[in-house]
């Protein structure tokens, strides 16, 4: 980190303009980070999280105590990992490591939040996809990063699940007639599971209308494809909607179709402006899947038009259900991570108002209970010793003893030098100049020529530099 750009910022290092700045601030937020990712470990518990920066395509995140991530650094740039397409210019063919500006999750989430910024859905879940350098089949679910005083895109979080269990109980637990069967996209158009590909497995898979059109070598196909390509975009745009569709077999036949198709949307909460908590949040609708269920409209089918009505309605509300649950768990880490800045910073603030009002309390009782951060409460005992060490110097000088209320305000001003509190910093001027002048005094009255181990000049010289101190910040407040 000695070598990093920015590192001669040292501790005083913050936000997030250099490099340095950047490992500093993520290192702070590893305390968080492993701790959400070890609250929960069931079978819908994410995989990992990151956050990934615009400035050098740089990576931060916790996915466990494993190795996985140490393959990512031997990853290289190929026509068939598609890295080099998005940014050539930084990641050309052949070149190796993990630039999170080179991939498609990253690229896509970005250009999102573009096109939408903030009265819009930034969330972004991708279909399911082979993780680099691990191999796992996982989706990604990224929201963006960015500054709330300029609005400044910053980079991406991401949050990865695994969705074998989800879509693979869907179909085990769907039960259509012959020549049916139900898809499922992203709000991309990207394929989930399909007709011949109803199981998630590591294997991509082709757009879905190579799925359901099987007539590749037929002269008039472009026609039934453009048709059906329409109702796609329907289905992309999270519409609800029943049509009929001509489907082509592998012997250029043709079948009349009808489908069903309807969106999943999860609901999430996004801070209209995450430096001031108290502006409070925007909730809005985020379309995770468009399901669809396609049955032949064969005379069958219209014999039995009002039980295949009953049948759509219930398999419908199953598929719903299976994939509102398992999405359920991507809401429930966004809440909860929400939960878990947002409480404590509120806790927090609420208790140093208090100790503005100079009110006396007993933190035990109230905010411990409320707060189970332990980083929180560390804050707020700093907080609270440091009220204590005021109080002590106020009472010391007041009683006359000016040595013990010397040492206590001059440990107080170090304290407000390192919090960056001008206002404190005055005050704490103003009462060291009053010590000043009242050991001059002292030393007036008793004839002495030393206190804690200052003459007269040295004390009147330190006594008018806290006075001057304290009347120009005062002038800049």
């Amino acid at each position: 980190m000695d070598d990093a750009p920015g590192s001669y910022k040292g501790a005083s290092a913050e936000g997030y303009e250099t490099t340095f700045d950047r490992l500093r601030e993520m290192s702070a937020l590893s305390i968080i980070d492993m701790h959400l990712y070890n609250h929960y470990r069931g079978e819908y518990a994410s995989l990992d999280s990151y956050v990934g920066f615009d400035a050098e395509g740089s990576l931060f995140g916790y996915q466990g105590g494993g190795q996985e991530i140490d393959r990512v650094a031997h990853l290289k740039a190929t026509v068939e990992n598609g890295a080099a397409e998005l940014q050539p210019c930084i990641y050309p063919i052949g070149v190796y490591g993990y630039d999170c500006l080179c991939w498609s999750w990253y690229d896509t989430g970005k250009k999102k939040w573009e096109s939408i910024h903030i009265d819009g859905d930034p969330l972004y879940v991708t279909a399911p996809y082979v993780f680099a350098g691990s191999g796992f089949l996982g989706q990604t679910n990224t929201l963006p990063l960015v500054d709330p005083k300029t609005n400044n895109h910053i980079g991406q979080i991401l949050v990865d699940v695994s969705p074998s269990l989800i879509f693979n109980a869907l179909t085990s637990n769907t039960v259509l007639f012959d020549d049916s069967f139900a898809f499922v996209i992203n709000e991309d158009g990207g394929t989930v599971t399909g007709p011949g590909s109803e199981t998630v497995t590591n294997d991509a898979k082709p757009p879905i209308d190579e799925l359901i059109f099987l007539g590749r070598d037929c002269t008039d196909k472009n026609v039934y494809i453009d048709a059906f390509r329409t109702i796609l975009s329907n289905m992309e745009e999270g519409r609800s909607q029943t049509e009929e569709f001509t489907r082509q077999r592998e012997d250029c036949s043709t079948q009349n179709m009808y489908i069903s198709y309807s969106s999943v949307n999860v609901k999430n909460f996004y801070p209209l402006n995450s430096s001031d908590f108290s502006r409070g949040v925007k909730e809005y609708e985020s379309m995770i899947y468009s399901i669809a269920l396609v049955l032949p409209a064969s005379s069958t089918f219209q014999q039995s038009i009002d039980s295949l009505e009953r049948d759509l309605i219930i398999t419908m509300a199953v598929l719903v259900a299976l994939i509102v649950v398992g999405m359920a768990s991507i809401a429930y880490f966004l809440v909860h991570i929400n939960g878990m800045v947002i409480t404590p910073i509120s806790c927090l603030l609420e208790e140093i108002e208090k100790i503005n009002r100079c009110e006396d309390h007993d933190a035990s009782s109230g905010f411990v209970l409320k707060v189970g951060s332990r980083e929180i409460k560390n804050v707020y005992k700093t907080f609270e010793l440091l009220v204590k060490v005021v109080r002590h110097a106020n009472g010391a000088y007041f009683s006359g003893h000016l040595q013990v209320a010397y040492k206590a305000f001059v440990d107080v001003l170090s304290a407000f030098k390192h919090l960056k509190n001008k206002k404190a910093i005055g005050v704490a001027s103003n009462n060291l100049g009053n010590v000043m002048c009242a050991m001059y005094r002292t030393m007036l009255t008793t004839g002495d020529d030393m206190i804690c181990g200052m003459k007269k000049k040295e004390i009147i010289s330190k006594g008018t530099a806290y006075f001057l101190h304290a009347i120009t910040l005062g002038e800049e407040a």
